[in-house]
């Protein structure tokens, strides 16, 4: 894969990553003023079910992270060898 591809992918992991980390909070907000207690995970608005959002929002940001740290590394461990001759 080109360079310049790798580094638009792990740019656009980040951004990603960012975007579903201001989902949780967002879903967060919808989970304290859509609902009577704490506890309840159904929105009274919406009748969506919060919690299930919030966890699927986490897993996909970890996930987008967790994907561009190791690609990033990964094409840092590449270059490296490359520098030294």
């Amino acid at each position: 894969m080109d360079s310049s591809r790798v580094k638009w992918l792990i740019v656009l992991l980040y951004l990603a990553a960012l975007i579903t980390s201001f989902g949780v909070l967002n879903t967060m907000v919808s989970l304290k003023y859509e609902t009577d207690h704490v506890s309840d995970c159904i929105s009274l608005v919406s009748g969506r079910d919060l919690c299930a959002a919030i966890q699927r929002y986490k897993t996909l940001s970890l996930l987008a992270f967790v994907s561009a740290t190791s690609l990033w590394l990964l094409r840092l461990w590449r270059l490296l060898p490359q520098q030294r001759r």
